[in-house]
């Protein structure tokens, strides 16, 4: 079994959105969720789709997109920005 190695100052996390995005008043209480995620010490990238404030955040095929690069840009985690109630929309163009 593959273990992954815990996280380290200076790595990455990629934050995308599977479902929804996040909504523009609730900006302020993400943004303090990544404050503290870079008080750790790593650096936080996040995908086109994350702050569209949509109840989908982009259509199925970009976030099958953006969810292929969140796993393929060397980032050492990936996080989901909120939701999961259409994940399944972006299946069909996911590997």
């Amino acid at each position: 079994m593959k273990y992954p190695e815990f996280l380290k100052k200076g790595d990455t996390i990629t934050v995308f959105a599977p479902s929804a995005g996040i909504e523009k008043e609730k900006h302020e209480g993400f943004d303090l969720s990544l404050k503290r995620i870079k008080e750790n010490g790593w650096k936080v990238t996040e995908t086109a789709s994350v702050r569209t404030g949509m109840l989908e955040s982009a259509d199925g095929k970009t976030r099958a997109e953006e969810f292929k690069e969140s796993f393929t840009n060397n980032s050492n985690a990936v996080l989901c920005a909120a939701g999961g109630e259409f994940c399944a929309a972006m299946l069909e163009y996911t590997d």
